[in-house]
This record gives structure tokens, C-alpha cells and sequence, in this order.
């Protein structure tokens, strides 16, 4: 039974909680309130995008890009600019939307949540994340958010044609804060040219109409059209790594992969500092999550080279290996953290015993998906053993036959805890054998 002064505090704050959802509802718009942000629509959000997709989607926050370096601004001017703003985003399982919207006053700010929350809604539904191309092929994954974009609005309207409205709205709003073509590199301005003309087609027309019904299959048939006839017009130029400047009406697809989460290399040696308190730190924004490239796990270890001075400190674990920061216990971890929230992308590695820093993020990763055990077969190697029966007082030849299969990827605290559970029987079996 909870305790008089639990209660007590529990009542007053979820009083507090209803009377400031309460005000922040009914507050005049003269008030010079503090912007509206994700935290505050969140439970109506989730209700609305509930009612639409039956099921619900979870809400999460989108972070902005990393800042770009001197570097990267001076060799990707050639490119094209690139969106500096958290964007809009779906997998097919969760929606990202920016923690605030600038400095607009409530309703307008409501209204705009709402439009992109059933936005990325309607995209989930449609699986527009999982036909998305690959992002190797940046040209065709950029026309196919553009016509799956369009098509996902139009499929909306229908749906819900009291959305209409909010939905134009937002395409204005877009329209106007596009760059003008001419601003652009020459290869990219037929791209620019083709989404102000999306943004400025009217969503209830019919010349769209059998695009408004496709699929996102059909999204991609077009988008390969598109590309093609845009590479065909400028066959020796490069398009970039972003040919599509994105902004909150394009929003972003995410790759509904799940990310395996690949072991260290020392993994099994000791932590000299286990028993030290973790240090925590806020990171100003979570790297995306990158996949290992194909060739960066190497099973063997190729050349190694001394290194004579004292190396450049990085924030990312290169390619498995411990940095010196792993190694290091006086510097401050909000200097670790600010390093890592500079990378515009990280791999997630895991090792055994306590981290040596929490860094908190608004929009923490995803968990981690483990490959499942595989099922057995009858071609698997299996080992059949004799079983006594005492019923029948005799042995029966194959009373038990043992699979032999590949351990499953799991969390090291399950390990650590079955060991201790059991650590008679191990030093039992170690007796013996």
C-alpha cells in the first residue's frame, strides 16, 4: 500500500499537470507565452494519429543535423545547400516530429503539428519508409520522397477532407520559403522546378486523380522516370549527396531496419574502472545510427602502424577499436558529449560492464534487434542420447536428441546473472571435467 505523503504528491502533481495543459489551452493570444512544442500536443497528437491509424503510432523527437564543418561547406558548395532544421520522419513504426515550430502563437502552432503528425501518419500507413530505394542512389531516393510525398497528401485530403485546408497551408508556407532555381546549381534546378511545381498544384484537382489512388509502388515506378530523364538531361554531372533541399513539408523516410548492435573488439577484458560511478552528460543532439560497412568487420586484422604522436581525439569508436577516450577518467563527459553530437552519424557498438558515461538525448536510439534463434532442421548436426524410462525399466535409444545451433545476440546482463544464479552447478561441472 503506498504510503499518505506518496498519495498526496502524486495527487498534486497530476493537478498541476491538468491545470497547465488546461491553461496552455485557453491562454489569450495576447500572452506572451513561451513557444508551443512537441511536449505540449503530444497526448492530442497521439490521440488524433490513434483515431487515424487504428493502432497508433509512437511519438518521437526529430533532432536537427549536424553543424557542418569548414570542410564540408567549402566541398559541397557545388551541391546545393542543405536543410539545417530537424525535419518531419517516419519508418513505418514511429513518427518523429521537431520538438518546436519557431516562435508561432498556439493556434497556429496546433495546426501545424496536426498537419504534419497526419502527414507522416498517412505515409506509415502507406509503407512509403519500406519502398523507399536505397540511399546509395541519393538522385532516385529524393524523387521518390517527392512523389510519395505528394501522393500521401492527396491520399489524405481524401481520407480526411476536413485536412484539406491545413494541408494547403502548409504547402504555401513551404512554397514560399523555397530557394528560387536560379539560386541553385544548374543540375539540381529541374529537381527545385518540379517540387514548386508540386507545392503549387491545388489538391483537389483532377488531373492528379489516379496518382492520388497509387501506391507507393507507384510512387517509385514514377520516381524512376523522373530520375532517369533528369540524368538523361545532364549525363556528365553529378547530382550530390542531397540533391533535394528537404524541408518540414518533404519531411524524411527512415529505414525501417533493425540495427544489429555489433560487439567491441577487447570486449572480454576486464573494465579497470567498473567500479567507478558512471559520468552523465546531455548530448545536443544523437547521432543517426549508421550500419557497418561491408568490408569495416574484418575477421582477420590486416597491417598495423605505430603511432608516434599523440593522436587526434575522436568521438566515434574507430571501427571497433578502444580510443583513447575509452581510457580516460578525468575529462568532463559534457566534453565527450559535445564531441559526439558534432558527428553527423555513429555505429552502436555494445561490451560488457558499466558505461563509463550516460549521455541523454531527447530522442534516445532504438533498441536493438537481435536475430532471432534460428528454427531447427533435419540437416542440422544433432546428437542423439539415450534416455532411461522408468516406467518401462530400460533405456530408450534416442530419448533426447541435442541441436547444435548458434547462440542468439542478447543483452550481457542476462549473462552475467545466469552465471551467478548457477555458479555451484559450474564449478561442479569444472570438478569434473
Amino acid at each position: 500500500m503506498a504510503e499518505a505523503e506518496d498519495v498526496i504528491v502524486d495527487a498534486a502533481r497530476h493537478a498541476t499537470i491538468y491545470a497547465r495543459a488546461l491553461w496552455q489551452r485557453y491562454r489569450q493570444p495576447t500572452q506572451q507565452a513561451a513557444p508551443v512544442s512537441l511536449a505540449d500536443v503530444a497526448p492530442r497528437l497521439d490521440l488524433l494519429v490513434s483515431a487515424l491509424t487504428g493502432s497508433g503510432l509512437r511519438l518521437r523527437v526529430a533532432q536537427a543535423p549536424a553543424a557542418p564543418s569548414f570542410l564540408s561547406l567549402a566541398m559541397r558548395r557545388r551541391h546545393g545547400p542543405v536543410h539545417r532544421c530537424a525535419l518531419p520522419a517516419t519508418d513505418g513504426e514511429a513518427i518523429w516530429l521537431p520538438a518546436n515550430l519557431g516562435q508561432l502563437d498556439a493556434s497556429s502552432a496546433w495546426l501545424r503539428y496536426r498537419a504534419l503528425a497526419l502527414q507522416q501518419a498517412m505515409r506509415a500507413m502507406r509503407g512509403s519508409a519500406a519502398h523507399a530505394p536505397d540511399a546509395r542512389d541519393a538522385l532516385l531516393r529524393d524523387v521518390y520522397l517527392l512523389c510519395e510525398a505528394d501522393a500521401a497528401d492527396r491520399a489524405l485530403a481524401r481520407a480526411l477532407p476536413g485536412t484539406a485546408h491545413a494541408l494547403a497551408a502548409l504547402r504555401h508556407v513551404a512554397l514560399a520559403a523555397r530557394p528560387s532555381p536560379a539560386t541553385l546549381p544548374a543540375v539540381l534546378r529541374p529537381l527545385e522546378a518540379l517540387l514548386q511545381r508540386t507545392l503549387g498544384a491545388d489538391l483537389t484537382t483532377t488531373a492528379h486523380a489516379t496518382r492520388e489512388r497509387g501506391a507507393p509502388a507507384d510512387s517509385l515506378l514514377r520516381a524512376r522516370k523522373l530520375a532517369a530523364a533528369l540524368r538523361d538531361a545532364a549525363p556528365s554531372q553529378h547530382f550530390g549527396p542531397h540533391p533535394l533541399l528537404k524541408d518540414l513539408w518533404t519531411g524524411e523516410l527512415i529505414a525501417a531496419v533493425p540495427h544489429r548492435v555489433a560487439a567491441a573488439a577487447g570486449a572480454g577484458m576486464a573494465d579497470p574502472s567498473a567500479h567507478d560511478a558512471p559520468r552523465s552528460a546531455r548530448l545536443v543532439r544523437r547521432p543517426d545510427v549508421r550500419e557497418a560497412d561491408d568490408d569495416e568487420d574484418d575477421e582477420r586484422p590486416g597491417a598495423w602502424m605505430v603511432q608516434t604522436a599523440q593522436p587526434h581525439e575522436q568521438a566515434e569508436d574507430p571501427h571497433g577499436l578502444q580510443r583513447p577516450t575509452d581510457r580516460d577518467n578525468d575529462t568532463a563527459a559534457e566534453e565527450y558529449a559535445d564531441a559526439l553530437s558534432e558527428l553527423p552519424e555513429a555505429r552502436l557498438l555494445t561490451r560488457p560492464g558499466r558505461p563509463k558515461e550516460i549521455l541523454l538525448s531527447d530522442d534516445p536510439p532504438t533498441p536493438a534487434a537481435h536475430a532471432p534463434m534460428p528454427a531447427s532442421t533435419p540437416d542440422d548436426d544433432a546428437l542423439a542420447y539415450p534416455e532411461w524410462d522408468y516406467r518401462i525399466d530400460a533405456y530408450h535409444p534416442r530419448g533426447v536428441t541435442v541441436h547444435c545451433l548458434p547462440a542468439a545476440e542478447g543483452l550481457q546482463s542476462w549473462v552475467d546473472t545466469t552465471l551467478q544464479a548457477h555458479r555451484g552447478m559450474l564449478q561442479d561441472i569444472r570438478r569434473r571435467f
